[in-house]
């Protein structure tokens, strides 16, 4: 079971970067494998990796992706946060705030495909 929920993450991690450096959905589907390096496996829980999980095995995870700047929003929350900046107190609500700065349409259905040609399901896209 850690190596399926490791699968998962490491799939996470390449959906983003995939997102992040603008890859079409062509080119990603072509492509079988993405060699992340420094994500090695290590258990800083005591885990043992037991091998690879059954193939019929499901597996049920939640992928999180960045915000489209995040520089942009940890300035935003600055500005409003600090005495004298010209956004001082002038708060949005946390439905301005997503809409503001969540991955466009297309972002996400890259990663969608991504994870879909690499054979995984997305059954709740949100």
């Amino acid at each position: 079971m850690p190596r399926a929920r490791y699968a998962w993450m490491v799939s996470a991690v390449a959906a983003m970067a995939l997102a992040a450096s603008g890859v079409n959905a062509a080119a990603a589907s072509t492509q079988s494998r993405v060699v992340l390096s420094g994500t090695a496996y290590q258990s800083i829980f005591g885990l043992i990796d037991k091998g690879a999980a059954a193939t019929n095995m499901t597996v049920t995870d939640n992928i999180y992706l960045p915000v489209r700047d995040p520089d942009a929003l940890a300035a935003e929350a600055e500005a409003v946060s600090t005495p004298g900046t010209h956004a001082y107190g002038k708060y949005i609500s946390a439905g301005q705030v997503k809409d503001e700065n969540q991955l466009g349409p297309a972002q996400v259905a890259l990663v969608r495909d991504w994870l879909s040609a690499a054979g995984l399901t997305v059954s709740q896209p949100n």
